[in-house]
């Protein structure tokens, strides 16, 4: 009996794992560790091509994973092998062991750790353009920041990048590595606009009973056009503040389930008992994402007059004004980390101690822009602007 291949996406980590690389030093890693860890391959002869070479592998194992998913394989093990092993140890500097969890992976796929990666054909899918263009932005951006210095504004373009792969919006992902490649000088060639198919769309918002409700991202987008108060600004923070941590907890869960049941019904001989139990766990953990969204949904609507819903839906009928709110929003957090670091090096001319407005950034706005969380950081970043002017009156 021919086994019908069941269609695992990879998580989307193996679409941001190159993402780690950015800006990541690579002439750190100790003598020691070079010794005690011995690679297939010579140790490069420079940060930038241990750079190049570990984006290479990186980008081969997610084309691997992939073509595991289309074959019917379970990918998994491997997502869990770069989650807890390949992530910690590249946040935590220690590149060479990172490149050996990375070597151990691509010999799990049956792939040649040495062989180059190769380049996306043309035609290729959103997916493959995104990630040339990643791997384009991480050759150029390195000496960009070191250049100019302006590192703050790429990491608040960087997030966002890592938002919309994460939720695999990929031709607005386009658009901000586009723009990042345009702010360090890089010129691309712009990619063809897909033929736009709403009938599929509309399908899926007509079987998503969460449709009818107002994303708490298009409301904070278009906060100056229905003139969100700041008490209903606050509110809504709060209530996010409190649901998006479990959300985003179900969403890894959900990842999971979703794979453990497809690696068990895509067997040839399926076990009936261990499907339904799985597809319980899938079901349960559906459920509760589906209550947290619901009192999200909510909580906006009751928290919006009938002249703000108003001008939301017509927003919601006009993807083009939702990218142009997109656009703003980029352009007005990254003006307000611009005046931070203008703050900080007035207060460090002037001889003051700008250590506590740095420990608030690090602390309070880096963890939400690397979580997901810009509007949460917008109002971080407005705190500490608040305190900058207020000291400095």
């Amino acid at each position: 009996m021919r086994k019908t291949p069941v269609m695992i996406r990879p998580s989307t980590f193996l679409l941001l794992a190159p993402l780690l690389l950015i800006g990541r030093d690579f002439s750190t890693a100790s003598g020691q560790e070079k010794s005690e860890k011995k690679s297939d391959k010579p140790a490069a002869s420079s940060p930038q091509e241990t750079e190049k070479r570990l984006t290479e592998k990186v980008e081969r194992v997610t084309a691997g994973a992939k073509k595991w998913a289309a074959s019917g394989r379970d990918p998994s093990e491997v997502i869990k092998i770069m989650q807890e092993k390949f992530a910690p140890l590249m946040n935590a500097g220690k590149v060479s062991e990172a490149e050996a969890v990375v070597d151990s992976v691509l010999k799990r796929l049956g792939l040649d750790i040495n062989a180059l990666a190769v380049a996306p054909a043309n035609g290729s899918s959103d997916e493959d353009r995104m990630l040339t263009k990643i791997h384009l932005i991480q050759k150029e951006l390195p000496a960009w920041i070191k250049k100019t210095g302006k590192k703050a504004e790429a990491d608040i373009l960087m997030r966002f990048l890592k938002e919309q792969l994460a939720a695999k919006k990929f031709a607005e992902g386009a658009k901000t590595a586009e723009e990042i490649l345009e702010m360090i000088g890089v010129k691309v060639v712009p990619d063809a606009q897909p033929e736009r198919h709403t009938t599929t769309d509309d399908s899926k918002k007509a079987n998503d009973p969460m449709a009818g409700f107002f994303p708490q991202q298009l409301v904070f987008l278009a906060s100056d056009r229905i003139a969100l108060k700041p008490e209903q600004r606050d509110v809504l923070l709060a209530r996010v503040k409190k649901t998006q941590p479990r959300l985003d907890e179900l969403k890894i869960a959900l990842e999971h389930e979703s794979a453990a049941f497809a690696a068990l019904i895509s067997q040839e001989r399926v076990d009936e008992e261990a499907a339904l139990t799985q597809l319980n766990k899938l079901l349960d953990v559906e459920s509760q994402t589906k209550k947290l969204q619901l009192g999200l949904g909510v909580t906006i609507q009751n928290l919006l007059t009938k002249e703000q819903q108003a001008t939301l839906r017509d927003l919601m009928r006009n993807p083009d004004g939702v990218a142009k709110l997109e656009e703003e929003f980029r352009k007005r957090i990254t003006a307000k980390v611009e005046l931070v670091t203008t703050g900080v090096q007035k207060w460090a001319a002037s001889g003051r101690d700008a250590s506590s407005i740095a420990q608030l950034m690090q602390e309070n706005v880096r963890p939400l822009m690397e979580s997901g969380r810009p509007f949460e950081a917008e109002a971080e970043i407005d705190r500490v602007l608040e305190q900058l002017n207020k000291e400095t009156k």
